[in-house]
């Protein structure tokens, strides 16, 4: 009787011992559950993300710690994100600029050498006592460089850096496009146009220079 009666308390003690177990374990899982829940429901509802064109003013850019979520907080963006497709813009004409610098630096050293040789075949030709025919001069060497001057050269460098920063402005205005926040996309045009309309007058600027002897 006594062994009936200690094998059915301690059959009740198990089943209570498993019961508060499942209790507990139920209740940090129920905690962590409607924690996240609700954590993961705070960050939707303050600005979720939507896959269509829309006109919203709340918006996470680029990196979770840019977050617009207010007027003040969005237009600030906006005026960033105008900027930084000026830059773009301006960028793309230094780039043309700095090209034209390049060619023009290395026109004039080919001129310098003509020159020198044209001077050179003049006092040649004087000592000889014959004359150069007309337009000798007009067409003038071609100064070859060697791979690793052409690498090494500083309008080389500063091109390959500008290019650089170009692609990064590409590529981060065109992740903000694909946030399909239309305010965000007229920033972008707007600062595209804005940036054009200041800087694009200098590669109308430039014109064709024929190889001429003056």
């Amino acid at each position: 009787m006594e062994h009936h009666d200690h094998h059915h308390s301690g059959h009740d003690m198990i089943h209570d011992m498993h019961d508060m177990h499942d209790d507990h374990g139920g209740h940090e899982g129920g905690g962590m559950d409607g924690g996240h829940g609700g954590h993961e429901g705070h960050g939707d509802a303050s600005c979720p993300m939507i896959m269509t064109f829309h006109w919203r003013l709340c918006e996470t850019i680029l990196w979770e710690s840019w977050k617009a979520i207010d007027e003040s907080e969005f237009f600030g963006s906006m005026f960033g994100v105008f900027m930084m497709a000026l830059a773009y813009e301006a960028i793309k004409v230094l780039r043309e600029v700095l090209y034209m610098r390049a060619s023009s630096a290395e026109r004039d050293a080919a001129i310098r050498v003509a020159a020198k040789a044209a001077a050179s075949n003049h006092n040649g030709l004087r000592s000889s006592g014959t004359h150069a025919a007309n337009g000798q001069c007009c067409t003038p060497p071609r100064v070859e460089r060697s791979v690793a001057r052409r690498i090494l050269d500083k309008y080389h460098i500063i091109q390959t850096f500008l290019h650089f920063v170009q692609v990064i402005v590409s590529y981060l205005l065109m992740l903000i496009v694909m946030t399909f926040n239309g305010y965000l996309c007229v920033a972008v045009a707007l600062g595209a146009a804005v940036g054009y309309f200041a800087f694009g007058w200098v590669k109308q600027k430039s014109i064709e220079v024929g190889d001429h002897c003056n």
